[in-house]
């Protein structure tokens, strides 16, 4: 992969898409599938970036870099059920990570399986990779409430809605990163 990096830093993109899908025609390789997935991602082509990224985490299922990064484009996509069904074939070591259980449960969230992301809070998430000032874990807090509050009583989730989730379910220590 070599050439291709050489390409993509010359930013011959073509010539690195071209050498990406030589690449694949040779060996099918977790790699080619990531780069073309960034690259089909960059060109807004956001279902072809999700197919390659997941075809990619299948290829190799033991690989938390990839797959936090696919579990990123994919909920930013709009394919948080591509998500949830990817994360069931990593291997336990990358499904039980932080990060990919933050991720799992933002999935969770956009299709309304509000038990799932109990489950996660009850059992408790560590994020080793999070930084003073990240509000992942908070937002998924709140956002969480404001969404399971709206569906349980048949109201919007509007300002009023968020105020009394602010004041009603205030973030556990342990999940509040935010500067104060």
């Amino acid at each position: 992969e070599e050439t291709e990096l050489l390409a993509l830093a010359d930013r011959d993109r073509d010539g690195a898409r071209a050498a990406w899908q030589r690449s694949l025609a040779g060996k099918d390789t977790p790699w080619a599938r990531r780069n073309l997935a960034v690259l089909a991602w960059e060109d807004k082509d956001h279902e072809q970036a999700a197919q390659l990224y997941g075809q990619a985490c299948k290829l190799e299922p033991g690989l938390l870099p990839l797959a936090v990064e696919a579990g990123e484009r994919l909920l930013e996509a709009g394919r948080a059920a591509a998500w949830l069904e990817l994360v069931g074939g990593l291997r336990p070591q990358v499904q039980s990570a932080g990060r990919v259980r933050l991720l799992a449960a933002r999935g969770a969230l956009a299709v309304k399986d509000f038990g799932r992301v109990q489950a996660l809070f009850d059992h408790g998430i560590v994020v080793d990779d999070l930084r003073e000032g990240e509000q992942a874990l908070s937002a998924l807090w709140f956002e969480f409430h404001e969404q399971r509050l709206s569906a349980a009583e048949g109201v919007p989730v509007d300002a009023a809605l968020k105020e009394r989730v602010r004041h009603d379910y205030p973030v556990p220590a342990e999940l509040d990163f935010r500067m104060s």
